[in-house]
């Protein structure tokens, strides 16, 4: 391409039109690979990055799947516990059964015994009733024997007396009334002794008023303590009442208990066989999760070979798009070149030929470097030796430089330089890849 710079362009003009055509659908193409194969090695550098993921996500699982199994073990543990507790509190509660169930014998005897206490008690009531009618009356007795005693004694005293008035009147009729005195002796001697009979039955009726008040008093205190003992009774048999409702209640919550306990003995072995397909399911996965990781890390060396072979291929594309990109420019300074000695040196010209080619800027400096035409005002005057001092190759034979991508020195901006030595003058191309270039 340099050297068809080089000729006489008159006469390739043609041929020129032709070739920048093939540059231009030659970069278009380079252009279009470049950010495509960015775009791929971006996706892959993501999907190393995703796989990376993948691989400590199912590293991740793996180690969960192994918690699993770890906790499923102890959960096992604790259910083949729980149901020995359980077996265990089934035999507490069949002992129980049997404990209420003596408990609730001891009661009905309890009650038997009661109630034959009770009748004992009724019994003993109406016998202390009795003795105390029979008190009651020997009272009565007393009181009339003492009434009888008295009234004795009072006859005695009056016969004592008749007696004794008896003797006096014996004693005034002389010897002729001996034996009435006699007699009148003899009945005061019984007098006296009636008396003194009267004195001994008197002290024994005050004797026996005296126990029978004691055992009055006495029979007050049995019939309270018989009353009391009958209250006792009444209350135990209430007691004994409520003690049968709460065994029999008791009773029936032990067999609803008996039959949870035998429900969730059923639920804890049917626990016990789903926990041990749990433990064979993860213990399975974990295998799975295992080699999965394995043959994800079997995968990295495979991955990073394509993510190396895309990077290559990246940057062969990149140096592709650059050369096409210099084909390009060198084609299109020889037709700016060949437009610019045909239709003459101006910034009007320079301007056309820059808008035909979609050229972003062109400068045509002299031999000293210094801008004489550029179709953008803010290039005009400057001078290129000063910006990049590797043109100076030119003037030494070079073909053409190609410089770099840089930021252009005028406003910063992001460009592609491409510059030939032709005709004492030196032709500068520039590309603004600002907004195009990735």
């Amino acid at each position: 391409i340099a050297s068809l710079v080089k000729t006489d362009t008159g006469k390739i003009t043609g041929g020129f039109k032709h070739v920048g055509d093939m540059a231009n659908f030659i970069y278009e193409k380079v252009t279009r690979l470049e950010a495509e194969t960015e775009v791929l090695r971006k996706g892959s550098s993501e999907f190393r990055e995703s796989l990376k993921d993948v691989t400590q996500a199912i590293e991740d699982i793996a180690g969960g799947s192994s918690s699993i199994i770890a906790d499923t073990e102890k959960i096992a543990l604790h259910v083949a516990g729980l149901e020995k507790t359980l077996s265990d509190n089934r035999e507490h509660i069949r002992c129980v059964a049997e404990n209420m169930d003596r408990i609730i014998e001891n009661k009905n005897q309890g009650l038997k015994l009661m109630s034959e206490l009770r009748n004992i008690t009724e019994t003993t009531s109406g016998a202390i009733a009795q003795i105390n009618k029979v008190v009651n009356e020997t009272s009565e007795s007393t009181n009339k024997i003492v009434e009888a005693g008295e009234f004795i004694k009072h006859i005695a005293t009056q016969t004592n007396l008749l007696a004794f008035n008896a003797a006096i009147e014996a004693a005034a009729a002389g010897q002729s009334n001996t034996g009435f005195a006699v007699i009148a002796e003899e009945i005061r001697i019984l007098s006296n002794e009636t008396n003194r009979y009267v004195k001994e039955i008197r002290s024994y009726t005050e004797a026996l008023a005296g126990s029978v008040v004691n055992a009055l008093k006495v029979l007050e205190k049995v019939n309270s303590a018989i009353e009391n003992e009958i209250k006792g009774v009444k209350d135990m048999d209430d007691l004994l009442d409520r003690i049968n409702e709460s065994t029999t209640s008791t009773q029936n919550y032990i067999v609803k208990l008996n039959e949870s306990g035998d429900t969730i003995l059923e639920q804890a072995k049917e626990i016990k066989y789903s926990i041990s397909n749990l433990y064979a399911v993860n213990e399975e996965n974990s295998a799975n999760m295992c080699q999965a990781s394995c043959n994800m890390h079997n995968q990295d060396p495979y991955i990073e070979s394509i993510i190396n072979l895309i990077n290559s291929l990246c940057g062969m594309a990149y140096n592709i798009r650059d050369k096409s990109m210099e084909i390009k420019m060198l084609i299109d300074i020889g037709l700016l070149i060949d437009y610019l000695e045909t239709e003459g040196y101006s910034n009007d010209n320079l301007i056309e030929i820059c808008r035909k080619l979609n050229v972003t800027t062109a400068y045509v400096a002299d031999e000293t470097g210094y801008v004489h035409y550029c179709n953008e005002e803010i290039g005009r005057g400057v001078n290129l030796f000063e910006f990049d001092k590797s043109l100076m190759q030119l003037l030494n034979g070079a073909d053409y430089v190609a410089i770099p991508i840089k930021q252009r020195a005028e406003d910063g901006k992001t460009y592609k330089f491409l510059s030939v030595y032709r005709n004492n003058k030196i032709y500068e191309l520039g590309i603004d890849l600002s907004t195009s270039y990735h």
